[in-house]
């Protein structure tokens, strides 16, 4: 008589489960893409300076300037949140944001610590954030002109992604 096998309970229960997340696995991870002030995806409107100004304390090097009273910015993204990232200067500088036609937000990027006369830039930080958004939804990011020079330095949009358990299967 030949030699029989029988699996444990434990062994068949286990490997049925790892049959079904192989074939069901996926997983949602949330995925970064920033958008420096130099990228087409950002549309301007109105009178900007034609070069950014290349400042070390700014994401990428650079960041835009407008000190026109129409001057706007524009950015379209799908995601579950959207960063914006400033520096602070010691003098009128200011943005008013507004996300999918809220009413415009003040965001003061003054360092009020610093004296007037002072030219030195605080290194560029996230100063506004949403977050809970709808990634199903395509969201619209209005930067305007507020008080003293509008700035725009560097936007980081959030969205999950579906990665299937063949995708986390180490190489």
């Amino acid at each position: 008589m030949g030699i029989q096998h029988s699996l444990s309970p434990l062994f068949t229960v286990i490997a049925f489960f790892l049959f079904l997340s192989s074939l069901y696995g996926q997983s949602n991870a949330a995925r970064n893409v920033t958008v420096d002030d130099s990228d087409a995806a950002i549309e301007y409107e109105g009178i900007w300076d034609p070069e950014p100004a290349s400042d070390p304390a700014s994401q990428g090097g650079s960041h835009k300037v407008a000190n026109d009273p129409s001057a706007k910015a524009m950015f379209k993204f799908n995601g579950t949140a959207v960063y914006v990232w400033f520096p602070k200067w010691s003098y009128g500088v200011s943005a008013l944001l507004s996300l999918d036609g809220s009413d415009p937000e003040l965001v003061n990027l003054e360092d009020d610590t610093k004296d007037p006369s002072d030219s030195a830039v605080d290194p560029s930080t996230v100063l506004r954030y949403w977050d809970g958004l709808d990634d199903g939804m395509e969201h619209t990011l209005m930067f305007e002109k507020g008080p003293g020079f509008l700035v725009l330095d560097m936007i980081t949009s959030v969205f999950a992604e579906f990665i299937s358990s063949s995708r986390l299967t180490p190489t």
